[in-house]
C-alpha cells in the first residue's frame, strides 16, 4: 500500500519536474537562440560592409559607411594607434601567412570583437608598400548582445527557480487533496458497507426464520436511511469540492428554520424522554439558502439528541452583534472531550461514542458559504454548538 502511494506522489513530482525542466531547457534555448541570431547578424553587417568598401574601384572611407578603418601594418605610426588597433596589427602579423589577401577574418581577445581584412596598402596609400587592415569594430554591439544575453539567463533562472517553488508546493497540494481523496472513498466505501452488511443479516435472519419479519423490516428501513442520508450528504460534498454548490441566498426567518428542524427531530427526542426548549427573539432575519441552513440545524440536533439525557436548548443573540446571528445549541449530555471537539468537523472522524460521517463537516462547508462559522465546546458541564451567520 505504501508503494502505491509512493508512486502515486512520485507520478505528480514527475509530471510537474518535467515541466519544470522543459521551462528551464525552453528559456536556455530562446536565450541561445537570440544569442546566436543576433552575433550572425552583426557578423553578416560586418562583411558585407567590409565587402562592399573592398569592392569598390579605389578603396577609400565612404561616408555611408563611417564604422570601416583601416591601418597599415608597417612601424611608421604605430605609436598612434589604438589598443584594439595594436592588438589586432599582432594577430595579423603573427599570422600573416595563413591570411589571404581581401579574405575576411574574425580577431577577437577579452573585449575586443573586430572583423576585418588585409588589402594592398598602395591601393589606400598611395607610394605605400605592404599591406594595409581594413577593419570595422563592433566589441560594443557584441558586448551589448552578450549582457542582453545573460540578463535573459537571469530572468529565466529566476522564473525558474520561482516555478520550482510553485511546482514543489503545486506538488504539496496535490498530494494532499489525492490523500484525501483516497481517504474520503475508503471511508465512504467503509461507511456505504456497514449499512448494507445489516441490511444482509437482517435479510438472511428473516429468511432463515431467526429474526421476526417486523423486526428485520425495522432495522432494514432504519439501515436504508442511514445509507441514503450518507449517500446524499457525499453527493453534496462532491457538488461542494467541485465548486459547483452555491448557495441561493434569500431573505428569511432563521426562527422559521429551527422550527422546521426541531419539528422533524421531535418524534424521536419524545421517543428518547429529551425535551427541546427555544428561546428565541423576533424577528431574525438574513440572506441565506434556506435548504442549507435546515440541513445544518438537522445535523446539530441530530448530534445533541445521540447524546443528551433529558434536555436541549436552543437560544439565539441577534442585537448583541451589528453583524452576526448567533445561535446556541446545549445539551445536558456527557460533556465532549477536547479531542473531539478539535476533530468534530472533520469528514468520517470517529469519536469516543463510536459514531462516524460527514454530516458536521457538510455543515461547516454550508455555513462558510454564508460567511460564518461553526464551533463546539464544553461549558458548565455542557457541550455547545455555537453557529455564527451574518444578518442582512
Amino acid at each position: 500500500m505504501t508503494r502505491r502511494r509512493n508512486k502515486k506522489t512520485s507520478l505528480n513530482k514527475r509530471v510537474l519536474y518535467r515541466i519544470v525542466a522543459l521551462a528551464i531547457f525552453s528559456g536556455i534555448v530562446i536565450a541561445s537562440l537570440f544569442y546566436a541570431v543576433e552575433m550572425m547578424h552583426i557578423k553578416s553587417k560586418a562583411e558585407d560592409v567590409l565587402t562592399e568598401f573592398m569592392e569598390q574601384p579605389e578603396i577609400k572611407k565612404p561616408d555611408n559607411a563611417p564604422e570601416v578603418y583601416y591601418i597599415g601594418t608597417e612601424a611608421a605610426g604605430e605609436e598612434y594607434l589604438l589598443d584594439a588597433e595594436k592588438e589586432l596589427l599582432e594577430y595579423y602579423r603573427t599570422n600573416k601567412e595563413k591570411i589571404p589577401l581581401k579574405h575576411i577574418e574574425h580577431f577577437r581577445r577579452q573585449q575586443i570583437d573586430i572583423y576585418f581584412a588585409a588589402v594592398n596598402a598602395n591601393e589606400i596609400y598611395e607610394d605605400e608598400s605592404g599591406e594595409a587592415l581594413l577593419y570595422t569594430d563592433v566589441s560594443f554591439t557584441t558586448g551589448t548582445v552578450r549582457t542582453a544575453t545573460y540578463i535573459l539567463i537571469g530572468v529565466v533562472a529566476g522564473l525558474s527557480f520561482l516555478l520550482y517553488g510553485a511546482s514543489r508546493y503545486t506538488i504539496r497540494i496535490l498530494d494532499g487533496k489525492d490523500k484525501s481523496m483516497k481517504d474520503f472513498f475508503s471511508n465512504a466505501s467503509h461507511e456505504l458497507k456497514t449499512p448494507l452488511m445489516g441490511i444482509r443479516g437482517y435479510v438472511d435472519g428473516w429468511r432463515d426464520g431467526i429474526v421476526p419479519q417486523e423486526k428485520a423490516c425495522a432495522v432494514i428501513d432504519k439501515e436504508i436511511d442511514r445509507m441514503t442520508g450518507l449517500i446524499n450528504d457525499i453527493l453534496e460534498f462532491s457538488k461542494l469540492d467541485g465548486g459547483i454548490a452555491e448557495p441561493h441566498m434569500e431573505e428569511n426567518d432563521v426562527r422559521e428554520i429551527l422550527y422546521d428542524a426541531v419539528q422533524v427531530i421531535e418524534a424521536q427526542a419524545r421517543k428518547d424522554h429529551i425535551e427541546i426548549s427555544l428561546e428565541l427573539p423576533e424577528p431574525m432575519l438574513c440572506l441565506c439558502d434556506e435548504e442549507m441552513l435546515f440541513s445544518v440545524f438537522s445535523n446539530i440536533l441530530t448530534n445533541s439528541i445521540r447524546y443528551a439525557r433529558k434536555e436541549i436548548s436552543i437560544q439565539a443573540e441577534f442585537k448583541k452583534s451589528p453583524s452576526h446571528i448567533k445561535i446556541i445549541f446545549s445539551n445536558d449530555g456527557k460533556p465532549i472531550s477536547k479531542e473531539d471537539a478539535a476533530h468534530m468537523f472533520e469528514r468520517f472522524y470517529k469519536g469516543a461514542g463510536g459514531q462516524s460521517g460527514i454530516g458536521m463537516a457538510l455543515s461547516l462547508e454550508y455555513i462558510k458559504l454564508h460567511g460564518g462559522d461553526i464551533s463546539v465546546f464544553t461549558e458548565k458541564e455542557r457541550t455547545i454548538f455555537q453557529v455564527c451567520i451574518k444578518k442582512i
